[in-house]
């Protein structure tokens, strides 16, 4: 009687193996947040916004910085929320990640669309 969509959600990752994992498809969204942050907390419901309005077309991940050392040094995190947009680049030898754009703090939910966008994220049609 009722039909009741089906969200997607971000992924939560720890490690850059399973970040390498989303980067396969097209560019990703990496949301590094901390339990407890405001603005994190703030930001968490547009992230997941963004998560279901692009689903398949962009890949969603949020690290917490307390679980994922390895991922807060390799993108050089020093506070949260901070918001990493990565796409594939190939090279003569594999794909690997190339980090687009880097913001922290509290972002609008148009800018972050806009620069996933010109990373090449689509829209889910619905």
């Amino acid at each position: 009687m009722f039909k009741r969509n089906k969200k997607t959600k971000p992924t939560h990752i720890t490690t850059l193996e399973e970040m390498n994992d989303l980067t396969v498809d097209g560019p990703v969204l990496v949301d590094f947040f901390q339990k407890g942050c405001a603005p994190c907390q703030a930001m968490d419901g547009i992230v997941t916004e963004i998560a279901d309005q692009f689903a398949g077309g962009l890949a969603v991940a949020k690290v917490n910085v307390a679980h994922a050392p390895e991922l807060v040094q390799r993108f050089k995190v020093m506070s949260t929320p901070t918001f990493v947009v990565l796409a594939s680049a190939k090279d003569a030898k594999a794909v690997r990640l190339h980090q687009r754009w880097k913001g922290t703090g509290l972002i609008k939910k148009d800018a972050l669309i806009k620069v996933i966008s010109d990373a090449g994220a689509v829209p889910a049609i619905d």
